[in-house]
């Protein structure tokens, strides 16, 4: 059903209209999903039970649209008292970005180069249009898959983070097999 609501709604609502008042929408989910068994982390809100995206692998909060990977990095944050001070955030999702863009103890720089995402700046992720160590937290979640020169961008987040400031980074990997490496003989005097 949920599938099936969003894909209509999506030919109907223009894309930047539906992402800004996606809210209003996921009001018309609450009657549908709301219980007592399960709460999202970010909204506060209970529910009977999460919608299950396609494919199984990941559960939606019927409220804000966060999924599991984002419920994940908002308890990340906030064990380990990540947000403070200036925080840069790649691309976030948009319940993300609509909490911690509210008045708060920090000061949120949410970014997006694509025009994909809601975000307050446009900045390139290889060439950072800010002085160096100048946050104190950087968030780039399933950012750097996308970029080419992932090297130079990651040069640019070490740049402008403070010194004892984090970087909250993470990739979607692929099920491998390990091959044990053994490190090769040192050299006397090495």
């Amino acid at each position: 059903m949920y599938r099936f609501i969003k894909v209509l709604v999506k030919k109907i609502v223009p894309h930047k209209f539906l992402f800004q008042n996606e809210p209003l929408f996921r009001q018309f989910l609450v009657p549908v999903y709301k219980g007592s068994s399960y709460q999202c982390n970010i909204c506060g809100k209970k529910w009977r039970k999460f919608i299950s995206l396609p494919g199984g692998n990941d559960l939606l909060c019927p409220y804000c649209g966060s999924r599991s990977r984002t419920r994940r990095l908002s308890r990340l944050l906030k064990e380990r008292n990540a947000l403070r001070g200036n925080v840069l955030h790649f691309s976030p999702s948009r319940s993300l970005y609509r909490l911690f863009g509210q008045p708060s103890e920090f000061v949120y720089f949410s970014t997006d180069f694509e025009d994909e995402f809601l975000a307050d700046h446009r900045i390139d992720i290889t060439a950072i249009d800010f002085p160096s160590e100048k946050f104190d937290t950087i968030i780039c979640y399933h950012i750097l898959e996308h970029i080419i020169e992932d090297k130079q961008a990651m040069g640019e987040l070490f740049r402008v983070l403070k010194n004892d400031g984090y970087v909250l980074c993470r990739h979607p990997t692929k099920k491998a097999k390990f091959t044990k490496i053994i490190p090769s003989p040192t050299k006397p005097g090495d």
